[in-house]
């Protein structure tokens, strides 16, 4: 890759994230940490499902699977798969992400959790859906996430 840059800060172009969260998230990165996730299950912290219960199913399965990886790779990451994440260029590019659609999230909080990366979680409110529709269906995805796990688990660094 031709980016000469050190860090590199995502989100959505739906306007669930809270801007003000960016600095929170570079000052984090700039003290040291390899990967910062904007955590929408810390305690200040909210998710969509706040806002419209229709999404309570994602908030359960995001805590399984958040469970699941704390059990399966150890951490205590609350917010496995929010894509509000910065994360320290030169240590992503030396993983194997190849995780496909919206399983990426989850199979770097892995990726960093096994090297004993610094992880970092801020809190983070999800606000409503300024723009668009959800293109993650949950059946889909559910499943998608229990095969990551299977496979990260087995596979060879």
């Amino acid at each position: 890759s031709n980016l000469n840059v050190d860090y590199v800060i995502f989100l959505s172009s739906d306007g669930e994230e809270e801007p003000k969260d960016l600095v929170k998230i570079k000052d984090a990165l700039l003290v040291g940490a390899s990967l910062v996730i904007a955590s929408r299950m810390e305690s200040n912290s909210g998710f969509k499902s706040d806002h419209n219960i229709f999404y309570i199913h994602r908030k359960f399965f995001l805590w399984f699977i958040s469970h699941s990886i704390k059990l399966l790779f150890g951490g205590n990451i609350k917010d496995c798969w929010n894509g509000y994440r910065g994360l320290e260029r030169c240590k992503a590019l030396d993983m194997n992400l190849n995780a496909q659609h919206f399983l990426l999230e989850a199979q770097m909080t892995i990726k960093f959790l096994k090297k004993d990366l610094h992880i970092v979680e801020i809190p983070t409110k999800e606000r409503a859906r300024y723009h668009g529709h959800s293109q993650n269906p949950a059946l889909i995805s559910g499943w998608g996430h229990i095969l990551l796990l299977v496979r990260e688990l087995f596979a060879k660094e």
